[in-house]
């Protein structure tokens, strides 16, 4: 039964649907160096729910793999900055919920840590996954020898993160 609510989830939302949580512990240690204070809690707690949880980072690598694979086959120059752009705005959108990931556990009620606090930690891990996507997609216009489609993009790609991240997302956070 899991089995077919795992395909239908991939058309619809399937409450029924248990989310599996894997362990990949020598991810979280590579991701989980921070100082143990009060502000870094929902650095760690963003971080670790994005590697373990099944959601976040298959969807994220998915959109890389899909993403590069459309700038490498398009051959208009312009359609792949196009879609590079489109990608990062499709990966940023989806890591959004994360904010809400943990919203029906009660144990993050009782952290002393302000909201403000929680919207700068998920602020930061998506300027943080954009930039090492925008990182990637720019290699990808290098093997292809596009070096300034690696420059444009790079450019607008990082003004499009700021713009995208500060403006709207800051705002969907409130």
């Amino acid at each position: 039964m899991q089995a077919f609510y795992r395909l239908a989830n991939m058309f619809a939302d399937v409450p029924h649907l248990k989310s599996r949580v894997r362990k990949r512990q020598w991810l979280v240690k590579l991701v989980s160096s921070l100082p143990f204070m009060q502000k870094y809690t929902y650095d760690y707690l963003y971080r670790v729910t994005f590697i373990r949880s099944g959601d976040y980072l298959g969807m994220f690598v998915r959109l890389i793999v899909i993403g590069g694979l459309f700038i490498y086959f398009i051959p208009s120059f312009w359609l792949k900055v196009v879609f590079a752009i489109l990608f990062l705005y499709l990966s940023s959108f989806q890591m959004m919920a994360l904010y809400q990931h943990h919203r029906t556990v009660m144990w993050i009620d009782l952290y002393p840590v302000s909201k403000a606090v929680r919207q700068a930690s998920l602020m930061k891990l998506l300027f943080q996954l954009t930039g090492i996507q925008t990182v990637i997609f720019s290699i990808v216009f290098i093997a292809l020898g596009q070096y300034l489609g690696m420059v444009i993009f790079l450019i607008s790609g990082s003004l499009f993160n700021f713009l995208f991240i500060l403006g709207y997302v800051k705002k969907k956070l409130v």
